[in-house]
């Protein structure tokens, strides 16, 4: 055959990509194609009759850059994959559905996956071995990977049809677990198994919790904000007694502990990725977009479970830090995470934690302190000549940090304020005016790289966050004022018209009406999006739309979240067998079959995001097609409900929340007004489960036209209620309470309403 004709030439076909992390390997010596629906790698390799070499990482992972490194920049192993293999690069962001399929065949066969994910496949995408990274070289008994490839290369030339035989096996095996798992609708004699199944997953992450230095489980500590969520929730269906208060003690000393150590970024505000040791100390240094609002929401439920504005600090902090160094000054979206490598000015090298580690001569060297400010500073953050992260020996196993420190709350405010015989407060403005001055001299150093793409699903996740925060933040006594990095915002000013950016900034730049239908897309960078959006993409905008007309009212959000919701259902609803689909059938044409996840990890899946998005839908518009799509999509995880509910934290509360009745708390007036602010602070300053906030101007004709149409229960309630405002309305259980007119009376009925329906001591 004459290869010299084909389309197949030898060139790196990722210089025209949008994805950063495609454009990062765009120089490689190696002849990438990106995946696109088009499948023409698949067609090279069948032409040439090649297996094909898939490499999925994301910009931000650093396994993924020293692979780079090692081999996709090293010519030889180049050459070798050239001449043998059709090489795809594909970014786990922008193609999660891609990630997915292949990681289940990963994690199948070797017994657990990550990133960056090796698949070697037939022409026909059907994988046959695959791997995480590999070394460029043999070392320590392990094959590096131009072993690797060259064995593989010799394997498909003198054993092809074996291969291909045991691919055409293992994909009909993974074919047939995938639907095992759709069919296994469990118990269907309708007990309700939300309660016992949150009970469960509280009482699992109980025995795991680590009493000592806070989390559920042991080293690598990844915050996985839903299993603390899903703690709080419980405990408050049992917070008449000595369990309640066990759940939620556990989790604020958990939040704390986090809140003190490395794992949070001391002066920026934003929290790491994960803490290598059981201490939060030292972290994985990379900060991801999607963990930041999770575990703003985490402390924000702490706050109004507590009132205790050091909750309520921290959630600012992690918002502040989001739009200082995450939002898009262009476009107004939030971009995807900060690497955890920089360049480290001594060594001239690319170094994990680079920009964040001090050393003490670093210190010494911000002359904008004086000398006792520099002792206090040390003593505080715990930062030392030797370097700090010797304090347990799973910190620094590879002694990559010796010298340096990384900043975590060695002492207390009260207790460094008392030896320098100053009041707390004076010594809370000393630390601000401290980690303001390293946080400039620290901004001086080389950046870790931002990965400046913008996701739909991770953005949904933020205009959740800022919409509750900018609401719920109202209710702080006294309200948290400037303390770096904490800036003292006025939420509503700042937080809630944030949420409002967002939802502008998604509308314009990632959806499109298409045939009737409101088209939500994956990721933008610069140019026009052209990857569909996936169903997490679908059920986080939903979520964060709906929360964002909760705070203000604007029917406009809950119209677009509806339209939504209907493209939602008609492009990933699984009709035979319940549940979302990750993808539509346009972006999975490619593969082999779809794939639902029900694994609430460090993103929850879209089906327990979207479960609870239709309970909350159902509730505002009284169609119980909505209901009835939830209930459905719950009975069908119901047995891994039952058997793993710690896998799926997420879709537990939203199974609970099912079964208890929905609060609906309507607040008839007009924003602004000083009664009326005091009422919908009241309504949000209580953390209530299963609660649905409805802001009504009666004045409004287009507000009361929408209501009449969307929910005329809903209007005429508010019709029979305008002669005293603000007013408003608590209904639960099909029933709704006297009208109250000022917030202390709001306050005592919440309290009143939510107390009824949680669990009596057993």
């Amino acid at each position: 055959m004459d290869h010299s004709k084909m389309q197949y030439s030898g060139e790196n076909r990722l210089g025209g990509e949008e994805s950063p992390y495609l454009r990062e390997h765009a120089p490689n010596p190696i002849h990438w194609f990106p995946w696109k629906d088009d499948d023409a790698p698949f067609k090279a390799a069948k032409e040439l009759n090649r297996p094909v070499f898939l490499s999925v990482g994301y910009s931000t992972c650093h396994w993924c850059h020293v692979m780079a490194r090692e081999s996709f920049e090293n010519e030889d192993i180049a050459a070798f994959l050239n001449s043998h293999f059709v090489c795809i690069k594909v970014d786990k962001e922008e193609r999660p559905d891609v990630d997915a399929f292949y990681m289940k065949y990963v994690q199948a066969t070797q017994g657990g996956g990550g990133w960056p994910m090796s698949v070697f496949m037939t022409p026909e995408k059907k994988p046959f071995f695959a791997g995480s990274y590999f070394p460029p070289d043999d070392s320590f008994g392990r094959p590096g990977f131009l072993t690797v490839i060259t064995r593989i290369a010799q394997v498909w030339e003198t054993r092809q049809r074996d291969v291909e035989s045991s691919a055409d096996d293992i994909m009909q095996q993974l074919q047939k677990g995938v639907a095992m798992m759709a069919n296994d609708n469990g118990n269907h004699d309708g007990a309700p198994a939300g309660r016992r199944a949150l009970e469960a997953c509280a009482a699992m992450l109980l025995q795991r919790y680590d009493a000592e230095q806070g989390g559920f489980g042991g080293p690598p500590k990844f915050p996985r904000p839903c299993e603390m969520q899903s703690l709080f929730m419980a405990s408050h269906s049992h917070h008449h007694h000595h369990s309640g208060n066990e759940m939620q003690q556990a989790t604020l000393s958990t939040l704390k502990k986090m809140a003190q150590g490395g794992l949070r970024d001391q002066l920026g505000g934003g929290f790491h990725r994960y803490s290598v040791d059981e201490i939060y100390h030292v972290p994985h240094f990379e900060i991801m977009l999607y963990d930041q609002p999770q575990i703003a929401l985490t402390y924000l439920m702490a706050f109004q479970l507590t009132k205790d504005v050091y909750f309520s600090a921290i959630c600012r902090g992690i918002l502040d830090y989001m739009m200082e160094s995450l939002k898009s000054p262009v476009h107004g979206g939030y971009f995807a995470a900060e690497d955890a490598d920089s360049l480290c000015t001594t060594t001239m090298t690319s170094k994990e934690g680079a920009f964040y580690t001090w050393t003490t001569d670093q210190v010494d060297a911000c002359d904008e302190m004086s000398h006792n400010m520099r002792q206090d500073c040390k003593t505080f953050f715990g930062i030392t000549s030797q370097g700090n992260c010797t304090r347990s020996r799973l910190s620094d196993p590879h002694q990559e940090f010796i010298g340096t420190n990384v900043l975590y709350q060695a002492v207390s405010v009260e207790d460094l304020a008392e030896r320098r015989a100053i009041s707390v407060g004076q010594m809370d403005e000393a630390l601000s005016t401290m980690r303001k001055i390293l946080y400039d001299a620290r901004n001086k150093r080389p950046r870790p790289h931002r990965d400046e793409k913008i996701i739909s699903a991770w953005n949904g996740m933020a205009m959740h966050i800022f919409a509750l925060a900018g609401v719920v933040l109202e209710s702080e006594d006294p309200p948290v004022e400037y303390s770096f990095p904490v800036r003292g915002v006025s939420p509503r000013e700042v937080y809630l018209a944030e949420a409002e950016n967002i939802a502008a900034f998604m509308q314009k730049t990632m959806m499109r009406q298409e045939q009737d239908a409101t088209i939500l897309y994956r990721s933008f960078v610069s140019k026009k999006p052209t990857i569909r959006g996936f169903s997490d993409d679908y059920s986080w905008t939903i979520c964060g739309l709906i929360s964002l007309f909760e705070a203000t009212g604007n029917v406009k959000h809950l119209h677009l979240a509806l339209n939504l919701q209907d493209s939602m259902d008609s492009l990933f609803w699984d009709t035979a067998n319940k549940g979302y689909y990750q993808s539509d059938t346009a972006s999975s044409g490619s593969l082999e079959f779809r794939l639902k996840d029900d694994y609430d990890g460090a993103e929850p899946a879209a089906s327990s995001i979207a479960a609870s998005n239709l309970i909350r839908l159902a509730a505002l518009t009284d169609n119980q097609t909505y209901a009835s799509r939830a209930t459905d999509m719950i009975q069908s995880v119901s047995s891994r409900l039952e058997q793993i509910p710690l896998a799926m934290p997420q879709m537990c509360m939203a199974a609970y929340e099912n079964e208890i009745p929905h609060t609906q708390v309507i607040l008839i007036g007009q924003a602004g007004q000083p009664d009326y602010d005091a009422l919908v602070t009241t309504a949000y300053s209580m953390y209530i489960p299963n609660r649905t906030i409805i802001q009504i101007d009666p004045d409004n004709k287009d507000t009361m036209e929408f209501w009449n149409n969307t929910n005329p229960r809903i209007a005429r309630m508010v019709e029979k209620n305008t002669k005293t405002i603000p007013t408003a309305l608590v209904c639960a259980n099909q029933t709704c309470q006297k009208p109250v007119h000022e917030a202390p009376v709001l306050e005592s009925v919440l309290h009143r309403t939510s107390s009824k329906y949680t669990c009596p001591d057993s």
